[in-house]
């Protein structure tokens, strides 16, 4: 007997009765092709764990709050050396290809040992360069010689250095705003508060916090390790409603919520967070001010949305 019908007698999955009656083409559809505001209908016993908040307007200040540490220079160096290092390899190659081509097709005076011998050096060539950009991409966040170039030296200089600031949860989109990025270094004397430069967003995530970052460059240089506490600039205020994070689920990589619509009805929403706050999320699209949210059990309701969707074996 499948799970679904085990369930019945507690929880009576309706999916199509919660779609909108819309054109197709403007539902928003996730992975599984189920619409992103489908809605559960529960018995009331199912419902009973189930506990909901009114969601209220809220907004966000224009300021974030972030700590972060200097970055030693010397791996972000290295790795700016070997891309340019494979960039002139790729391009020696690619040039000592073209011309064994021409030998042996105009004029036969290359063999085809040489020209397989200068296809394969070019791959090999091609390889190094591909895996070079990745290297740099994970430390600088971008694939743009020139740009690591610039920086590099200034790095190797020691003129300035290149600091990482993680970022909180779900203030990626944030983060790209930053007009202006104040830090300081509290552990060392005399460095107070100065404005650093953004680079951009980081190439690679931290491995124990699993956030994004943003780096950027301070001038004069702080000693490599150390710890740095930051406020972002991130303009006007951000409106929208708040949403504590237990409410908040993520599917895929994307945030959602439940929404109580009444008579034991849920509907998921998709949501777009603007930044986190205090406990929670700032969310700017997905939810209005006087709807109410699931709270504590939603992780429930998406369990059994995805059971309900993708069937379970016999």
């Amino acid at each position: 007997m499948k799970l679904a019908s085990m369930l019945g007698l507690l929880l009576v999955i309706s999916l199509a009765c919660g779609r909108n009656v819309e054109p197709a083409g403007e539902e928003e559809l996730d992975e599984r092709g189920a619409d992103a505001s489908a809605t559960l209908a529960l018995g009331p016993e199912a419902s009973e764990g189930l506990e909901t908040s009114v969601v209220a307007s809220e907004s966000a200040p224009a300021e974030l709050a972030a700590v972060g540490r200097v970055l030693d220079p010397a791996p972000l160096v290295e790795a700016a050396g070997a891309l340019r290092a494979a960039r002139l390899a790729a391009a020696a190659s690619q040039r000592d290809l073209e011309r064994t081509r021409l030998l042996a097709r105009d004029q036969a005076n290359a063999s085809e040992r040489e020209l397989a011998a200068a296809e394969l050096a070019n791959a090999q060539a091609s390889a190094g360069l591909a895996a070079a950009e990745a290297r740099a991409f994970a430390a600088f966040g971008t694939r743009d010689a020139a740009r690591i170039g610039a920086l590099s030296a200034r790095l190797a200089s020691g003129a300035a250095a290149l600091a990482r600031i993680e970022l909180p949860a779900g203030a990626e989109a944030a983060a790209q705003s930053a007009r202006e990025v104040r830090v300081s270094a509290p552990a060392f004397a005399g460095h107070d508060a100065r404005t650093a430069r953004v680079f951009g967003l980081a190439g690679a995530l931290d491995a124990s916090l699993q956030t994004a970052a943003l780096l950027v460059t301070l001038e004069p240089a702080l000693p490599a390790g150390a710890a740095l506490e930051a406020r972002l600039s991130l303009g006007a205020p951000l409106a929208g409603v708040w949403l504590p994070e237990p409410a908040v689920l993520w599917n895929d990589g994307r945030p959602l919520a439940f929404v109580a619509t009444g008579d034991g009805h849920y509907q998921r929403r998709a949501l777009t967070i603007g930044r986190p706050l205090r406990d929670g999320y700032l969310v700017t699209s997905g939810l209005t001010a006087g709807e109410r949210a699931v709270t504590s059990g939603a992780q429930q309701l998406l369990s059994t949305e995805l059971v309900g969707v993708g069937g379970e074996a016999d």
